[in-house]
């Protein structure tokens, strides 16, 4: 009993998901669903940019960061004149003391105006590299142009004799598409992921940057400010360089879906996996590039340095400008 049984049992979901593999090149070239996903994206995106804004410029948070810097300016003033008590009053370093409280203010007062245009800026040329690369009209972003691209690729297993004969000695062709599939929908996820990525976390440094200011007052403490710094450099330069790196995946996905072999327009023929080697290529290809975008990017700000001592040197060399004349 339970050896046919058991065997009907085990040919039948095999065969259903043959079947499924078998019929996968059906699927539209026109994925309206797939637009749709990422459009909801972007909608959250920017509700998060708006949010943001608005809370900045609520009066809870207002009051923190003036509070917060009034507190640590009081405290440098007290300092620099109980010094000045002990052994004796100093004009440059007076004049240092004005010169940096002023430009925390002014950085404080220009931040949620200088902020948004640096990264617009950004996101400009970050845009201009992707199209001038990918020669994408557009209308798209570029991880849904990836996406939309492979899933509009048709991979068809080729078997001689029709779809039972590919449960024989083809099934080899119906495992490869399958893997195939599996391979597209890592890559859309992964540039998915970088895209989101590149758009979030600019808003997260943007949200957390103006609490760090106001210790730039102090040069043991304007290591809170340089981290942050450091953060906020490496997000533009991963909003260039995913860009790029996805405007050259797409454009070598484009080259690959022309002149795959065994391909006729957006179907690939597969007879056997070396039929889908330079698909699969690719696509290892570009989820490394995606992945190391991060490192790229890290690496470009790495060189930065701390701005706390800059801005000191810059109020000491202002002092000693103003005092001499």
């Amino acid at each position: 009993m339970t050896g046919p049984a058991g065997a009907r049992r085990c040919i039948a979901p095999a065969c259903a998901l043959a079947f499924a593999l078998w019929s996968a090149p059906a699927r539209a070239a026109q994925l309206p669903w797939l637009h749709q996903i990422f459009v909801s994206m972007q909608a959250t995106s920017d509700t998060l940019e708006a949010s943001v804004l608005r809370a900045l410029a609520t009066h809870e948070v207002n009051l923190v960061v003036n509070v917060l810097f009034s507190a640590l300016a009081l405290f440098l003033f007290v300092w620099k004149f109980s010094g000045f008590a002990m052994r004796g009053f100093d004009l440059l370093e007076l004049l240092e003391l004005m010169f940096t409280i002023s430009l925390v203010y002014v950085l404080l007062t220009a931040y949620r105006t200088l902020i948004p245009a640096v990264v617009s800026g950004g996101r400009f040329i970050g845009d201009a590299l992707g199209t001038g690369i990918s020669h994408a009209d557009g209308s798209a972003t570029l991880a849904e142009s990836i996406f939309g691209t492979l899933l509009a690729l048709s991979l068809h297993p080729v078997c001689d004799g029709g779809f039972f004969h590919c449960l024989g000695p083809n099934l080899l062709a119906i495992l490869t598409v399958g893997l195939g599939d599996i391979a597209i929908l890592a890559i859309g996820a992964v540039a998915t992921i970088a895209e989101v990525w590149m758009s979030w976390c600019s808003q997260i440094a943007f949200a957390i940057g103006w609490l760090t200011i106001p210790f730039l007052l102090y040069r043991r403490l304007s290591f809170l400010f340089d981290g942050w710094l450091r953060f906020f450099c490496s997000v533009l330069m991963y909003d260039i360089i995913a860009k790029v790196a996805l405007a050259i995946v797409l454009l070598s996905i484009k080259v690959m879906q022309d002149d795959a072999p065994g391909s006729t327009g957006a179907t690939i023929d597969v007879h056997t996996p070396y039929d889908l080697l330079a698909l699969m290529l690719f696509i290892i290809v570009g989820c490394f590039v995606i992945g190391c975008i991060g490192r790229f990017a890290t690496v470009v700000v790495n060189g930065v340095p701390g701005i706390g001592g800059v801005l000191q040197d810059m109020a000491r060399g202002a002092a000693r400008s103003f005092g001499s004349r």
